[in-house]
């Protein structure tokens, strides 16, 4: 395969990058995915985390207050990052 023919991370990423705190609920997490029309939000509390709408669900089927939940205990962890 010539290096030249693949997806540069460039082009299919997100920007400006959305974030948000760990200890924000995760009602805000949703709110912010819905307003800026993204999957999943970085969480500035840590290196290589993100929530995703599928923790989002997840949470909730799991029965947790979606007010008082907070984005750190339904992030997901150590995450693969490029440049």
């Amino acid at each position: 395969m010539d290096l030249h023919d693949r997806t540069r991370v460039r082009e299919v990423m997100s920007t400006p990058l959305e974030t948000i705190g760990g200890d924000e609920p995760i009602t805000e997490a949703a709110r912010r995915m819905t307003t800026g029309n993204v999957g999943a939000l970085v969480v500035t509390a840590g290196s290589g985390c993100i929530v995703t709408q599928s923790d989002i669900v997840a949470a909730v089927a799991d029965g947790r207050d979606a007010t008082a939940t907070p984005v750190r205990d339904v992030m997901t962890e150590d995450v693969e990052t490029v440049t």
